[in-house]
């Protein structure tokens, strides 16, 4: 009787304890920060913000055509590129950034990535996903002068270059 009472108990625990953890397990919470219009070819910060993944996750963000990985600020040797896709290793880290150069041509683009948590369970990153990149900006513009500008800085110097021409000669036969 008294075996049994233990046996109980020790399952009345498990099921108070150990269960509840696994049912109301929460789903990481990410979320992904893009700034909502970059110029072509311009390099911009990517934010992203992750909680409960446990003690170690990965993000895993897909870069759009034609975009360039060029930094972040977790370790070198915490961060994969093949190709357009990044992988992100997070031991304990609740927020980074990294850094992107957009691409030349101008248009809608859009982000997309997933966080992976310490049970290997993927989870849509969430936030911004959207940028819009604007065209290239052509070269300023030179002012110049028009007709009548030009007309009357011809005179000018025509002037000037006339009463030099009259003060040498005065200075040589009168002088």
């Amino acid at each position: 009787m008294r075996k049994s009472l233990f046996v109980i108990c020790i399952a009345l625990m498990l099921v108070a304890f150990v269960v509840p953890g696994v049912v109301f397990a929460f789903a990481p919470s990410t979320s992904r920060v893009l700034p909502a219009t970059v110029a072509a070819g311009a390099s911009f910060n990517v934010g992203i913000t992750v909680s409960g993944y446990g003690s170690f996750g990965q993000v895993v963000e897909s870069l759009p055509a034609g975009f360039s990985y060029a930094g972040s600020s977790i370790g070198a040797s915490q961060v994969q590129v093949t190709g357009n896709v990044v992988k992100f290793t997070l031991i304990g880290e609740t927020s980074f950034t990294y850094s992107v150069t957009a691409s030349a041509t101008a248009g809608s683009y859009t982000f997309s990535g997933i966080i992976k948590d310490e049970d290997l369970v993927s989870h849509v990153i969430g936030g911004n996903t959207g940028i819009n990149i604007s065209g290239p900006v052509g070269p300023a513009a030179v002012p110049t002068l028009n007709e009548w500008g030009l007309i009357i800085l011809f005179v000018t110097v025509a002037g000037f270059a006339a009463i030099t021409i009259k003060k040498r000669y005065a200075v040589r036969f009168y002088g």
